[in-house]
């Protein structure tokens, strides 16, 4: 009975830490005694640990955005051995891979990736015969694009963001590297809604996707993954290309329906798919309401000339 009551003390002081907001002491003191009491140490995990973790956390220096970016850029050079990981990496490859099959990506096909990152998607592009035109703003991910394709053929990298007009835009880069981007609007979404953190760049230079077809050639297909800087991507098109890729986000909706637009001013003939559904084409006004009515944050649409709504067929 004595134990009892000790153990329902400790709780009552372990509670009271964890109310006690910005004082990571109190919470620490409340979860060590009950850790204590219950004979749980530190190595074996339970409240003594949850406590000591959390005020090592609370008390340790805050790194500074670049630190933060840094540490990423190290975590991605990383190898990574564990089973889950390799085995996520395989089954996330086989499904791009699939899904490209699908749209009828082919050998000698001509392909633009737009925002490339580390090139791991442009690599399985490629490894379905395409010759791979990658766009990549950020310096250290185009090292590992250069290393990743250092042995491997048809393959060419501008070091460049994409945009409406050739030029040089300011560049936001996130501690979440894959959130970096050249809209502000989406910077201060990502801000808001996610808590990101951002830090200024500079200019990057800036290309556009007729310069990258004039160099390169028409694509049959374009992939776009900008983080909310699609639509100025697409406003630098003026060629219709068999497929297009765009990434959308629920929270700037209003983006997509002028996306669709720009694409609609290339050419009427464009039907529209979400990557959920591959096989199933839509019209403009049918994969608006979709989206609206869907309960997702994002994802990718797809835009061909090459098929037709369900209702058409």
């Amino acid at each position: 009975m004595r134990l009892r009551i000790q153990y329902i003390y400790h709780i009552r002081n372990y509670l009271n830490g964890i109310s006690i907001a910005g004082n990571p002491n109190d919470m620490e003191n409340g979860m060590v005694s009950f850790g204590k009491t219950c004979n749980l140490p530190e190595h074996k995990g339970g409240c003594y640990w949850l406590a000591m973790k959390h005020h090592r956390e609370a008390t340790k220096p805050k790194k500074t955005e670049k630190e933060k970016t840094e540490e990423m850029i190290e975590a991605l050079d990383k190898p990574e051995t564990s089973i889950r990981y390799r085995v996520n990496r395989w089954l996330h490859a086989r499904k791009v891979r699939e899904l490209h099959k699908k749209l009828g990506i082919r050998s000698g096909d001509l392909v633009f990736e737009i925002g490339s990152f580390d090139g791991a998607i442009a690599e399985t592009l490629h490894s379905l015969g395409a010759k791979v035109i990658m766009a990549e703003p950020q310096p250290e991910m185009c090292k590992k694009i250069r290393k990743r394709f250092e042995n491997k053929d048809n393959w060419s990298l501008e070091q460049a963001g994409v945009g409406e007009a050739e030029g040089h835009m300011p560049f936001q880069i996130s501690a979440n590297l894959m959130a970096s981007t050249f809209s502000k609007k989406f910077a201060e979404m990502s801000m808001k809604e996610d808590k990101q953190t951002y830090r200024d760049a500079g200019l990057i230079r800036i290309t556009t996707l007729d310069a990258m077809i004039k160099k390169h050639g028409l694509p049959k297909y374009i992939k776009i993954d900008a983080e909310g800087y699609e639509l100025q991507i697409l406003k630098g098109l003026h060629s219709p290309v068999d497929f297009v890729c765009f990434e959308f986000h629920r929270s700037a909706n209003s983006d997509v329906a002028l996306c669709l637009k720009e694409l609609k001013r290339l050419s009427s003939d464009y039907v529209y798919s979400l990557a959920t559904t591959p096989d199933e084409w839509l019209s403009e006004k049918t994969i608006l309401e979709r989206i609206k009515n869907e309960n997702t944050r994002g994802g990718d649409i797809f835009a061909t000339t090459t098929k037709q709504t369900e209702k058409e067929q």
